[in-house]
């Protein structure tokens, strides 16, 4: 066609254009039904609650593609003439739980709190080791305790000017993530067009059917108190978790079929405390004022793996994780790198090569990466991996504020992190410069010419010597600073029998975020494990939001 651009892929044949159509449908039901229930008797105070939880989603999406339709005003899929292909999903996810959790205390002295919550999940299998099987169904149980002591009400504490309260707490938890995709413990096929000719099916998944939850066992302790007249509050917490049955993407051989497969992989150690304060600097008739700040820092280690191995990599979003026993968990994994050879003649001098997977050896060359030859062996390959970045922070937390004048008062609270790798998923296919995607517009100031100063490598399609690779050249520092919040409110002044206060307020969030980090969202993970944080798959940034309202009390 005369002025439609085209593009040759091998066996595909020349390409001129694309029809493609997309249906999905997606149901999501979610039921919360509880029953409460609380008693004073004398001194003591009982508080239960107790309900049951249902989740149910279904996605069924259908994909439609073909090529070479007659011109590009036909773009429905029944004018596409050339390899026609449809794909699609059907899949669904069930979970149930009930739940009960009593609050007890004795003279706002002494308390106590206990829960049980029984849960379960389509994801997981039917073969769980460690599960209580009831109707056919594996459910797993998770029971927490907490004690406090308000050492300040008990009558022999007597009154202390500047200690007003304290409060000592500790406490155990045992809980289950479930975070992992609807179809990890099913075995399924796919269905596969071959040289565009031949549909067939291949093996989407080996069902693991001892998948079960990563479950965590938890202790806590802290302090609670107030001081020089309640204008001082301070909270500090300490705890230590272990993670037993770590849900883990891991790699399969290649004679399998697949890429990687979920399974239960190991046990973590997580320690780490949290601190806030919150000062009332100014409390008279007309104003007021106080600032806060709270801050937290935690560890995670690997303790063991099964089947006495002492490390494997997860690929997620084209990232690739360690997991090894005596480190964090989830550090990036992949090859560092030392600039763009400016020249052929930096190329040669180093005498770098890479493998193909025909067996073919190629030469570096000016325009390329320098990647660090840590074997040294001169051939780049996977055996010059390292670490190249730690998703986890080194320290995290928020500052809040706020002022007073009578009848108005601003509200303003902040979010950081620091010391937080990210990798940037979009950013490595957006300036990856070896498909046909669209590029950044960094793209401009890729190597083109010998002795050109840039530290983006030029474009070749393929990518034959990997410069897009996995690399510290998508690692970035995720360290942020987000005005999380800003409120303003003004009390009306009234003098009415039936309304007894009017709030006008108006609100925002997400205005602000001070960041070196290129991409949408420095707090992006692909999901909620341990192995999926830091890697930025380009979801929506969180959205600037505006909010006005009124408050009315009658």
């Amino acid at each position: 066609m005369t002025g439609v651009p085209s593009f040759s892929l091998g066996a595909s044949g020349t390409l001129y254009n694309m029809a493609q159509s997309l249906s999905s449908h997606l149901n999501q039901f979610f039921s919360d039904t509880r029953a409460h229930w609380n008693q004073r008797f004398n001194a003591h105070m009982i508080d239960v609650t107790g309900g049951m939880r249902y989740i149910n989603n279904t996605y069924i999406r259908t994909h439609q593609r073909g090529y070479n339709t007659g011109n590009d005003k036909m773009p429905n899929m029944s004018f596409s003439l050339f390899d026609k292909t449809t794909s699609g999903a059907d899949d669904a996810y069930k979970s149930l739980s009930y739940y009960v959790s009593t609050d007890y205390n004795y003279r706002e002295t002494y308390y106590l709190t206990a829960g049980l919550s029984m849960e379960t999940a389509s994801t997981f299998g039917r073969e769980l080791a460690t599960a209580m099987q009831l109707g056919g169904v594996s459910w797993g149980f998770f029971p927490s305790v907490q004690a406090a002591w308000v050492v300040t009400s008990e009558p022999w504490f007597g009154s202390h000017g500047w200690l007003n309260y304290l409060k000592v707490h500790a406490g155990f938890d045992l809980s289950g993530n479930d975070d992992l995709d609807y179809t990890a413990s099913r075995s399924y096929f796919t269905a596969n067009r071959m040289l565009n000719a031949v549909d067939g099916l291949n093996i989407g998944n080996i069902g693991n059917t001892t998948l079960q939850w990563e479950t965590t066992r938890r202790w806590t302790a802290g302090v609670d108190m107030n001081l020089l007249e309640n204008r001082l509050t301070l909270q500090a917490n300490v705890f230590k978790g272990y993670t037993d049955n770590l849900l883990t993407l891991k790699r399969l051989a290649y004679v399998s079929g697949l890429r990687e497969n979920w399974s239960n992989e190991g046990s973590m150690e997580n320690t780490g405390f949290d601190l806030s304060l919150h000062a009332k600097l100014v409390n008279t008739k007309d104003w007021n004022a106080a600032l806060g700040l709270s801050l937290g820092h935690y560890t995670n280690t690997l303790t063991a793996l099964s089947n006495n191995n002492a490390a494997f990599t997860t690929d997620i979003y084209g990232a690739t994780l360690l997991t090894q026993v005596g480190s964090p968990v989830g550090l990036f994994y992949g090859h560092k790198t030392d600039g763009v050879y400016q020249n052929t003649d930096q190329a040669l001098a180093d005498g770098y090569t890479v493998v193909t997977k025909t067996g073919a050896v190629k030469a570096f060359s000016g325009g390329d990466m320098r990647f660090v030859d840590k074997t040294p062996d001169q051939v780049i390959n996977d055996d010059d991996r390292d670490v190249i970045g730690d998703p986890n922070p080194d320290l995290f937390g928020n500052l809040h504020g706020s002022l007073g004048y009578k009848r108005l008062s601003v509200n303003v609270v902040f979010n950081y992190s620091l010391g937080n790798d990210v990798f940037n998923y979009q950013r490595s296919i957006l300036e990856g410069g070896s498909r046909f995607f669209n590029q950044t517009t960094a793209m401009t100031n890729r190597w083109r010419v010998e002795d050109q100063q840039t530290d983006i490598p030029r474009i070749t399609y393929g990518d034959p010597l990997g410069n897009n690779r996995f690399s510290d050249r998508w690692i970035e520092d995720g360290s942020y600073l987000r005005l999380k919040s800003l409120t303003l409110r003004y009390k009306m002044p009234l003098n009415n029998l039936y309304i007894k206060g009017f709030t006008l307020w108006g609100s925002a969030h997400n205005l602000l975020t001070l960041t070196r980090y290129l991409g949408g969202d420095p707090e992006g993970s692909a999901g909620n494990s341990v192995l999926s944080q830091g890697i930025d798959r380009g979801l929506l940034p969180q959205s600037r939001t505006f909010t006005l309202g009124a408050t009315i009390n009658l």
